[in-house]
């Protein structure tokens, strides 16, 4: 194994898409074959299967990721806000960010301080990961961010500058996402597409069987959504869009598998229209694969998708999949042959698409082989990931 070192930063906080794709990495570690640590804010499964497998988790220290937003915090937004609209001003938006997100600085220079890597890898996206860039400017390290979201607060010109100047390499999950990024003003030079890479494991008979039965009624039509309660996850359209299809049949129920800030909105909402008993909360859940492969259809409802990892799972699994026609998404399916692409927000658009699959299990088959097919073709060999060790070993070895 090569002895250079490389530390991935993961700033999610909740176990999601972001984590899945870093653990598909990971777990990949004998193909990259270098040695590699990871950073973190929480823990959760993830970092204690890494740390079973013997890499070495640091947990980051943060104000601002986790905690409510004390005063000086607040101050210091605000601060962050006036300097980002004028431009000119960007040394002074680089020094009240250093003020405001010292501690999580702090903590990670000490990582990198006491460890030489080659290589610093930000996994979610360039301005969420700021404080990992800054970090490894002060240490001489290489860096790589992944661009994993659309979601910016503070971006203008001058940032982008820094970033561009700073950064070795972005790495997109999706065409979409490389364009929109691009378009905002990160390196034409330095960026490009590496679709998300997957670690999918035989489904666990042991975790299947202590999947609850109540949440899969026999003889019932399951339906089933994975994903973080937030507003691009577009949870309500499919509540709305559930609600007039239990109008016309019986034997369907809803299943939800995710938390976060919506998840108890989205509950009153089910709870105010009636719908309790044909829609099950399951929360968060790390045998989510597992409750894939016993749902019939899989339904990606979501008002913004970069990339939509979800989606590939369902191919994997030969599931007949509906999805928002948004971001990244239509680079994964092609609408009528490996899946069935609904607008957003197209409620009667969605409903008639639930129940043309519930009606039409001949279709349902032919969409759900053919999304296998392109999981194939695509998805299940090391493709992505060679691609991936190419360019770290070229940014390691560049001089």
């Amino acid at each position: 194994m090569d002895k250079r070192r490389i530390l991935f930063i993961e700033t999610g906080l909740t176990s999601g898409g972001s984590w899945h794709s870093l653990n598909g990495l990971i777990m990949n570690n004998r193909n990259i074959g270098f040695l590699i640590d990871i950073a973190v804010f929480i823990e959760n499964d993830f970092t204690n299967s890494w740390r079973e497998k013997g890499f070495n988790v640091y947990l980051l220290e943060t104000n601002n990721f986790l905690s409510p937003q004390h005063l000086v915090s607040r101050i210091l937004n605000k601060l962050l806000k006036i300097t980002n609209k004028n431009t000119w001003k960007n040394i002074f938006f680089i020094f009240i960010y250093k003020l405001k997100y010292r501690l999580e600085i702090q903590s990670l220079s000490h990582i990198l301080s006491t460890n030489q890597y080659s290589l610093i890898i930000a996994n979610v996206n360039p301005e969420r990961d700021l404080f990992a860039i800054i970090s490894s400017i002060r240490y001489s390290a290489k860096s790589i961010c992944f661009i994993r979201s659309n979601r910016t607060l503070y971006l203008n010109s001058k940032i982008l500058k820094y970033l561009n100047e700073n950064v070795n390499l972005f790495i997109c999950n999706s065409n979409f996402t490389l364009k929109y990024w691009q378009q905002l003003g990160i390196s034409v030079d330095k960026s490009i597409v590496i679709y998300n890479t997957f670690n999918l494991c035989s489904i666990n008979s042991k975790t299947l069987n202590r999947i609850k039965d109540n949440h899969f009624i026999k003889d019932n039509y399951i339906v089933i959504s994975i994903a973080n309660f937030s507003d691009a996850k577009g949870h309500a359209f499919l509540i709305d869009a559930f609600n007039e299809v239990v109008k016309l049949t019986e034997r369907i129920q809803l299943i939800l598998v995710g938390e976060g800030p919506l998840f108890e909105p989205i509950q009153q909402k089910v709870k105010k229209i009636n719908l309790e008993k044909r829609v099950h909360f399951l929360g968060y859940s790390n045998a989510a694969f597992e409750l894939l492969s016993k749902a019939d259809l899989l339904v990606v409802p979501s008002k913004n998708e970069a990339f939509g990892r979800v989606i590939v799972e369902g191919f994997s699994l030969k599931k007949p999949i509906i999805a928002s026609n948004v971001g990244g998404i239509p680079e994964l399916i092609t609408h009528r042959k490996n899946g069935i692409m609904v607008n957003y927000g197209d409620i009667s658009g969605l409903k008639d698409s639930i129940l043309e699959i519930y009606n039409n299990k001949e279709l349902g088959y032919k969409i759900a082989n053919e999304g296998y097919q392109f999981y194939l073709s695509n998805f299940s060999n090391d493709t992505q990931l060679k691609i991936f060790i190419q360019n770290i070993k070229e940014i390691i070895d560049k001089k």
